[in-house]
């Protein structure tokens, strides 16, 4: 139990990016509520880096492909313009 109580302090130390400041103390000291709050936030978090991720390796996938039918200079290129 120990193990998993610490794997979300880190969580909600990750999910921090937003200015808000707090040490590993003031997170021992979250309700369960919060504690739930903070870890919503970590899973939302996570989950738009994961699905960026995989939409930047899909275009980068489809730009190569379509570089064997139609002759592209740069394709590194059309994949960052795609994805803005």
């Amino acid at each position: 139990m120990e193990g998993q109580r610490e794997s979300l302090w880190l969580c909600i130390l990750a999910s921090l990016g937003t200015g808000e400041e707090m040490i590993l103390g003031d997170i021992k000291k979250l309700s369960a509520k919060n504690v739930k709050k903070y870890y919503f936030r970590y899973q939302t978090l996570l989950g738009k880096q994961v699905i960026g991720s995989l939409v930047e390796s899909t275009i980068s996938i489809s730009a190569k492909i379509i570089s064997n039918f139609i002759s592209i200079d740069d394709t590194e290129e059309l994949s960052r313009d795609l994805n803005e």
